[in-house]
């Protein structure tokens, strides 16, 4: 992707949310910059960085929170797919692991 131009398209309802977005994204930026450019100057992988992971939904509005609460249905085959892998899953791998 590094030399594809992508986009986002949105619709934002109100200035207080299009500011709550702006905070998300800069952190975002701010993540991926640390993860990709450590101060150093060598470009790393993306397993490098803050040894902490910002709690994201501190980023989202109730609107956002209750929008995400209900995008994954649990009785589909993925949703139950995703349990059982889950159930089987150690603790250690679950937290840390991108699928989950």
């Amino acid at each position: 992707m590094r030399n594809q131009y992508f986009y986002l398209e949105f619709t934002i309802g109100s200035i207080a949310r299009f500011e709550t977005l702006s905070r998300l994204l800069a952190a975002l930026k701010l993540e991926k910059e640390q993860d990709f450019f450590p101060l150093d100057g060598e470009v790393a992988g993306p397993s490098v960085g803050s040894d902490e992971t910002p709690d994201w939904s501190t980023f989202l509005d109730e609107l956002a929170v209750e929008w995400f609460d209900n995008v994954f249905d649990y009785d589909s085959e993925e949703g139950q797919t995703y349990q059982a892998l889950w159930s089987l899953t150690a603790p250690q791998v679950r937290l840390s692991h991108p699928m989950f």
